[in-house]
């Protein structure tokens, strides 16, 4: 990465607000979007999110800078908007690393809000965002991002065979549409294996600007690793399909 001097600036100091560069990741629930958030956070200094490992459940422990105030709105079945609340949630979370704003190298905001409706809130409140979103395409990723998301977020471990994904959520999952020159989509299902991998690390180096690739696919293989032995199978299918 190139140095910027801003970074040890603490005299002329400011706040994240709706002009401030961002960079949204943006998933449904077992897309692996904080795996590919941390991916995306290596490539800057100081940006308040903090990767923390991978747990016994396979699920990636993400530190964001906003505490994932959205997912919370959402999950709690509360509107979920870009207000002055969320900026200030963002800002508190500087404060918490002891640094302002002005002396972060990217504000990365990792979390669901997936959603096209959603996305269009993004790209038209944010002037400088750039959104990379992750969704399946296909039935067997969205059967395999459905068992993940209830693995990881509820501990529930089901039958595979039994996951329905006949439903309005993954309806409009399969469906979404949304383009815009600030935002690119990729498949949940073309990730994993290792040239999907590569090309999808090249398609994200790309859109952002960023002048090389950092990270290597071993990490994609220590995160196959510590899946559970369930999904394994339904996994390397979605690898050999892509």
């Amino acid at each position: 990465m190139l140095y910027k001097p801003e970074l040890r600036n603490f005299t002329d100091v400011s706040e994240f607000n709706y002009d401030s560069p961002c960079v949204w990741v943006v998933y449904p629930a077992g897309c692996g979007g904080d795996l590919w958030g941390s991916i995306v956070g290596h490539h800057y200094p100081r940006t308040g999110n903090h990767f923390l490992g991978i747990d016994t459940t396979g699920r990636v422990m993400l530190d964001t800078i906003d505490h994932k105030y959205l997912n919370i709105k959402i999950n709690n079945g509360e509107p979920a908007l870009l207000n002055q609340d969320f900026l200030n949630q963002i800002n508190a979370g500087y404060q918490t690393q002891n640094f302002p704003h002005s002396m972060s190298g990217q504000c990365i905001i990792v979390n669901h809000f997936w959603k096209d409706s959603y996305v269009r809130q993004i790209l038209s409140r944010f002037s400088a965002a750039k959104v990379v979103r992750i969704l399946p395409s296909t039935d067997l990723a969205c059967s395999i991002a459905k068992w993940l998301g209830q693995w990881k977020n509820s501990n529930t471990l089901i039958d595979f065979d039994s996951v329905n994904i006949k439903n309005a959520y993954y309806c409009e999952m399969l469906n979404s549409s949304y383009a815009h020159e600030r935002l690119i989509d990729l498949k949940f299902e073309e990730l994993w294996s290792e040239s999907g991998f590569e090309k999808s690390y090249d398609q994200i180096v790309q859109h952002l600007n960023l002048p090389y690739k950092l990270v290597r696919y071993d990490l994609i293989k220590f995160w196959f690793n510590c899946q559970h032995e369930t999904i394994k199978p339904h996994l390397n299918k979605l690898f050999e399909q892509h």
